[in-house]
């Protein structure tokens, strides 16, 4: 029996996120609690529907993130799921040494 593909393996994160919706324009700031090669969690207190497309930055240490996302689930009041739809290189490179950097999540940085 073949079984659903899992989705990509999260890592705890701790990092800042600064969220801007492409369709009204506005800004939300929140916290990255889970990361992985194709998105992340983050904790926020006004959350925006699902399918929109936003603009996120990370910010954790002195490096910061950013790319073009897409909002893929919701917990109302609470948190958002976003997929990353745009990645610069450098900012792929920036993701890819986070998770390099995370107890015992070297394989994600070949995904």
């Amino acid at each position: 029996m073949r079984q659903k593909p899992q989705p990509a393996n999260r890592i705890a994160f701790a990092g800042v996120a600064e969220i801007t919706d492409q369709e009204s324009g506005r800004h939300l700031t929140g916290d990255v609690s889970e990361l992985s090669v194709h998105g992340c969690y983050v904790e926020i207190q006004r959350t925006l529907p699902i399918a929109n497309i936003v603009v996120v930055k990370i910010f954790n240490e002195s490096e910061r993130f950013e790319a073009m996302a897409q909002v893929i689930f919701v917990h109302q009041n609470m948190a958002m799921g976003l997929v990353f739809r745009d990645v610069s290189m450098q900012s792929t490179m920036i993701l890819r040494g986070w998770l390099l950097r995370s107890p015992g999540s070297p394989q994600y940085a070949n995904e």
